[in-house]
Parts: C-alpha cells; structure tokens; sequence
C-alpha cells in the first residue's frame, strides 16, 4: 500500500517570510506546503532585500504562487503559523537522530 501525501496550502504574510528566511525553514516549508503570498507581500519585499530576492526566484520557478487577490483578512492564523513551526521543529529532531 502506497502512502499518498497531499500538501496543504499555506499563504504567508512578509513578518512569517522574514522569519522564514532568517530561520533557514524555506525549504523545508516547501516540501511540506503549497505556498502561496498575496500581491502586496510580493510588491513589500523588492529583490533587492535578500528575503525578497528568494521569494522572487521562487515565484519564477513557480514554486509559490501570488494570490490575484487574499479572500478574506487574517488568512495566515497565528495557528497555521505554529503549526508550520512545530512540524518543521518535528523534521530537524528526526533528522538529528539520524
């Protein structure tokens, strides 16, 4: 039997991008998560700020999307964020223990 692993969406503010980024957990929210940001995050984090230059290939490559439009506020919940937190925390203990 085949385990199937759906990702689940995630649309991140510019702070949760900025920690992201400063964190090292960019990649690891990859994996785990369909990533998407809304318009204004894209126009607030220019490539020429580090954080912003990542974001920027990464919409290129086309591996997060930019929202035509967030569809209500508050779509990042301080629990989604958690959330991501502790499952990424969860990843770096496993793989430590390698």
């Amino acid at each position: 039997m085949h385990t199937i692993l759906v990702k689940q969406n995630a649309t991140l503010d510019s702070s949760f991008w900025i920690n992201a980024i400063a964190g090292g957990v960019v990649d690891y929210l990859l994996e785990d998560y369909e990533l998407t940001i809304g318009p204004t995050v894209a126009r607030e984090l220019p490539e020429t700020y580090p954080g912003g230059a990542k974001l920027h290939s990464l919409i290129r490559e086309k591996r997060i999307a930019v929202l035509a439009r967030l569809a209500a506020r508050g779509t990042v919940s301080p629990q989604l964020i958690a959330l991501a937190l502790a499952q990424i925390a969860t990843l770096l203990q496993k793989d430590e223990g390698k």
